[in-house]
């Protein structure tokens, strides 16, 4: 019976059926598979329909299994250099954006090229490569402002009217940032060019439009044009905190140049200009760039003898920067001042008291002794506090040569001899400093 069922079999799997067996638990049916009911294709022909063939490569000799293995091993150490230079090259982009990007803002509208090149040029200029920024901004700005021909040449954009805020805003930090190192290399007529154009400009980084306004000023002053006074009264207007600018909005009238002119005595507003934290040491909004503003309205007005302003000024940015240095919390240290705002700004105090009243010098001696023991700590590690302590100690040998001296003026010299002024900060990198204060000092 059995032998005649499995004679039959084939039959009934082929019309479907099952295969009925008993077994001790009874009959079982056992049906077809479903793969059994194709019929299997070549690989040759799997590969034809794919439309590409991979032949198989068999080895049987002890020699090419090596071969084999070794070849497939160079080829995992290729995948897995490329993956790992990929990785790299997109880490060291993204790293040099951010890099950038923290310090300058890329209007998005901007071509890429072009962020590429500004990008480039703030990199550059952190790491005082200035040449090759210059370069950078140089090519960033025609291809901003230019238009490229058919044949070649590039002709100049009549309008830029249509721009975006954000695209002239980026164009007004690049005039700067430009202008910036051509005054660095005594360039000062492409240089002037580069800021009155930017100066049309409403918008852009508040702190490159205050650079813009001192060097501005510092032009006008030389050439004896009234307007200086407004160059650098604005250098502290744009950056000005949310306080000082309500306080000159109490006023009858708005304008902080106007607001300085017509109070009388100038420390009533100056000390509202700059030591507006009064009450609040905390220093709430003062950035670096107002204690620069401020320091250099002074100096404005201790260059045209206006000595009782220069000190009111002078005087109040101190006090300001004294408050902010304050400990925090239950700290001892004084908050550290690596641009040396401090002491600069009590040797300008010596130097305005030394100048204005001659019954007054040893005040001003003191103060440059004070400028000195402030800005010495750190002179060999700081460029600014490097720079202060150098320009005190010569300002300190010149006093008590006139004060007849002589002991005094030795010991400066011999001081002098022990400040070593480092080329850049040790363990800072360089930050958005103010170039056209560094060409002073060189």
């Amino acid at each position: 019976m059995i032998s005649r069922s499995l004679r039959r079999a084939p039959a009934a799997i082929s019309r479907g059926a099952g295969l009925r067996m008993k077994t001790l638990l009874g009959s079982v049916e056992s049906r077809p598979q479903l793969m059994n009911a194709f019929p299997k294709l070549p690989i040759s022909s799997l590969e034809q329909t794919r439309g590409f063939k991979i032949p198989q490569i068999e080895v049987s000799s002890p020699r090419g299994i090596r071969l084999l293995r070794m070849s497939r091993k160079v080829g995992l150490g290729l995948a897995l250099f490329y993956v790992v230079g990929s990785a790299s090259v997109l880490f060291l982009y993204f790293q040099e954006t951010s890099k950038s990007d923290g310090v300058q803002k890329i209007p998005g509208d901007w071509p890429f090229n072009v962020k590429t090149l500004v990008r480039e040029g703030v990199n550059s200029e952190m790491d005082n490569k200035f040449d090759h920024a210059l370069k950078c901004y140089k090519l960033a700005i025609e291809e901003l402002t230019t238009i490229k021909q058919e044949d070649g040449t590039r002709t100049p954009v009549e309008d830029l009217s249509d721009k975006s805020q954000d695209w002239l805003g980026g164009y007004s930090d690049l005039l700067i940032r430009y202008a910036r190192i051509e005054e660095l290399y005594d360039n000062s007529e492409k240089a002037k060019a580069a800021l009155l154009a930017s100066e049309n400009i409403p918008w852009g980084m508040t702190e490159l439009k205050s650079v813009a306004s001192i060097q501005l000023g510092k032009y006008a002053l030389a050439e004896k044009d009234p307007k200086a006074e407004s160059y650098f009264v604005n250098a502290v207007k744009v950056v000005a905190t949310p306080r000082m600018k309500a306080y000159f909005a109490e006023g009858p009238n708005q304008d902080l140049h106007k607001a300085i002119l017509i109070s009388d005595p100038a420390l009533e507003v100056s000390s509202k200009l700059v030591n507006q934290n009064d009450g609040k040491p905390t220093g709430e909004g003062i950035t670096s760039q107002l204690y620069n503003a401020s320091i250099e309205l002074g100096k404005f007005y201790a260059a045209t003898g206006n000595y009782p302003r220069a000190l009111e000024v002078f005087l109040s940015t101190l006090r300001s920067i004294r408050r902010k240095r304050e400990p925090e919390g239950r700290s001892r240290e004084r908050i550290p001042d690596p641009d040396c705002f401090e002491a600069r700004t009590m040797s300008y105090l010596s130097e305005v008291l030394w100048a204005a009243d001659k019954s007054k010098r040893e005040d001003a001696v003191t103060w440059a002794e004070g400028a000195f023991s402030e800005a010495h700590p750190l002179s060999n590690t700081t460029v600014e506090c490097g720079l202060c302590a150098t320009m005190v100690l010569e300002n300190l040998a010149k006093m008590y040569a006139s004060l007849a001296l002589p002991e005094e003026v030795e010991n400066c010299k011999k001081r002098l001899d022990e400040v070593h002024t480092p080329m850049t900060n040790v363990n800072e990198e360089w930050s958005v400093a103010d170039l056209f204060s560094l060409k002073e000092q060189r």
